[in-house]
């Protein structure tokens, strides 16, 4: 078995260096569109209770079209891209998770804030448990 695996991986030497371009290109996009993505944030996304409609803050229906078809599907691409690099070397799971933020979809701000609430609790319970270990 083992050597049928080392068999494959020296015929695809050239496939997994390809595999592995792709990964560090997405860690590098991943590196630099975070900071942006959480900059654009309103100050207070996760802090009201009812957020305005996407289209009701563009002036011209068409560009909120354009934009709201483009932001979906960069956002599907880089959820099939994440989706492909779980079982792949790469950053799967960041890459899933920045495709949900810039898509648009029923449910996804009460999703977010759920997943915030997740992470703060998370969060929470590991410093907790550090300060009683200290």
């Amino acid at each position: 078995m083992l050597n049928e695996i080392t068999a494959w991986l020296a015929e695809h030497e050239q496939l997994i260096q390809k595999i592995g371009n792709v990964s560090m290109v997405v860690l590098v996009i991943t590196i630099v569109a975070l900071p942006v993505v959480v900059m654009k944030l309103p100050v207070d996304y996760f802090v009201s209770e009812k957020r305005k409609p996407a289209r009701q803050t563009r002036k011209h229906p068409f560009v909120w079209v354009v934009i709201s078809l483009g932001k979906n599907l960069i956002g599907l691409l880089l959820i099939l891209v994440g989706i492909a690099l779980l079982v792949l070397p790469g950053q799967g799971t960041v890459t899933i998770l920045i495709g949900l933020a810039i898509s648009n979809f029923p449910g996804k701000y009460l999703a977010g804030l759920i997943l915030l609430a997740g992470v703060v609790a998370f969060a929470v319970i590991a410093i907790g448990r550090r300060m009683q270990q200290a």
